[in-house]
């Protein structure tokens, strides 16, 4: 039992002083060394931002992998996500166009 409490002393002066040692080690008012060079850090460039738009159209007609709007628009679709919710309504069909970077990624059919 006796080890167990000198054990514990051994650990608990262990973890107070360390922290302490650290905090001394550092001391920000000390003035700077001469002669050393900092080394820079690399700093990785940031992805350009991505430009998002939307865009409402009424559609014409879709013929050979485009949209045509009644204003006389063609998009193409070639490789845009299209997703068909205007549950076959007759009439005007009217469509949401997503861009991205100025390319056409996602197509809803309303």
């Amino acid at each position: 039992m006796r080890r167990f409490i000198i054990l514990g002393v051994v650990v608990l002066n262990m973890a107070f002083s360390y922290p302490c040692n650290a905090v001394r080690a550092i001391d920000a008012s000390a003035p700077l060394q001469k002669g050393k060079s900092a080394k820079a850090v690399p700093v990785a460039p940031l992805p350009p931002a991505v430009q998002q738009s939307v865009e409402n159209v009424f559609v014409d007609k879709i013929e050979d992998g485009a949209i045509y709007s009644k204003d006389g628009r063609m998009f193409e679709t070639a490789g845009a996500k299209v997703i068909d919710n205007s549950r076959k309504a007759a009439g005007r069909k009217a469509a949401e166009l997503f861009f991205q970077n100025g390319s056409l990624v996602e197509v809803i059919f309303k």
